[in-house]
């Protein structure tokens, strides 16, 4: 049945990438997207399977298929089953395709990421981060979630296709509301990592001035002599 369904989701897609008249190269890369979304060839309604399970069964659930990665990610390391299956039932999933680039630098940011599976690449100014790349069981964005920054300090580009959860502020203050002590380890560990990725940011951008610098020193001499060249041709010209 679930195999029927994929089949018929891939040959409903293929028919309209045919309709639209999607270039071949571009309709490949929207094939293979789904390919590999879908790889254990199910097409299955997550939330819709969730909101038909009783609390308890659902959180058991939630705790079996997320728990495990939240684990590894240390804001959450610490705490117990049951308030870790309610983090894992204010998660989002986004899936992110290859070479996406997903968020921006000085964007309007409010979630953090938890990357499943793939690998993302962070960046300011196109200078790689010192803790880029990122992989499956890595994070990144809980400045953002705490609200010590509104935008997002750098780019971040999905190297390979990914699957990634999300946790926004309005997740977090549902938590916290519920498990007041969510706010103070979070904020704690907001702290600690705006002090680790301004010191990441500030040398990705020194490193892109001083690549900059040496662009300019470089085309210096060139377009020195470029106007001398220039100057003597000229003053062929006159003399003719």
């Amino acid at each position: 049945m679930a195999e029927t369904a994929y089949l018929q989701m891939m040959g409903e897609l293929k028919e309209f990438l045919q309709l639209k008249s999607v270039p071949k190269s571009l309709g490949t890369r929207v094939v293979n997207f789904h390919e590999r979304l879908y790889s254990t060839r199910t097409v299955l309604d997550e939330s819709k399977i969730m909101s038909r399970l009783p609390e308890v069964l659902r959180s058991d659930l939630v705790l079996h298929m997320y728990g495990s990665v939240l684990r590894r990610v240390p804001l959450f390391d610490s705490l117990t089953d049951a308030v870790l299956s309610d983090v894992c039932c204010e998660l989002k999933t986004y899936h992110a395709a290859e070479n996406e680039i997903f968020t921006r630098e000085g964007q309007p940011a409010d979630k953090m990421f938890i990357i499943r599976s793939g690998m993302v690449r962070l960046s300011v100014l196109d200078e790689e981060l010192r803790s880029s790349p990122m992989k499956g069981g890595d994070f990144f964005g809980v400045i953002c979630l705490a609200g010590l920054s509104d935008t997002r300090p750098y780019t971040t580009t999905a190297t390979r296709q990914c699957q990634l959860s999300t946790l926004g502020r309005d997740d977090m203050r549902r938590l916290v509301a519920r498990h007041p002590m969510l706010g103070d380890i979070m904020l704690e560990f907001a702290r600690q990592r705006l002090q680790e990725i301004t010191g990441d940011v500030d040398a990705a951008r020194i490193s892109s001035a001083r690549h900059e610098a040496g662009i300019e020193r470089d085309r210096g001499p060139r377009q020195r002599g470029s106007r001398q060249r220039g100057s003597r041709q000229r003053g062929s010209r006159d003399l003719i």
